[in-house]
């Protein structure tokens, strides 16, 4: 199929996104601190950490950066 469309680049971010997510709410637990904390810790509010989370909101670069 040398003629179909690309792919829509949100499927491929969201994927991305997703793995974030999961990856910074796992950190999270095994440091056995809170949502509070994180955010604390992040430098961010806890309602924008909370959408990191559940991948409301796209993480910031430098924040990625701190959980590789």
């Amino acid at each position: 199929m040398a003629n179909a469309p690309p792919r829509p680049l949100a499927k491929r971010t969201r994927k991305g996104i997703a793995m974030e997510t999961t990856k910074i709410k796992l950190e999270r637990l095994q440091l056995g601190i809170s949502q509070t904390k994180m955010a604390e810790r992040l430098g961010v509010g806890l309602r924008t950490y909370q959408r990191y989370e559940m991948g409301e909101r796209q993480i910031p670069k430098p924040v990625t950066m701190l959980h590789q």
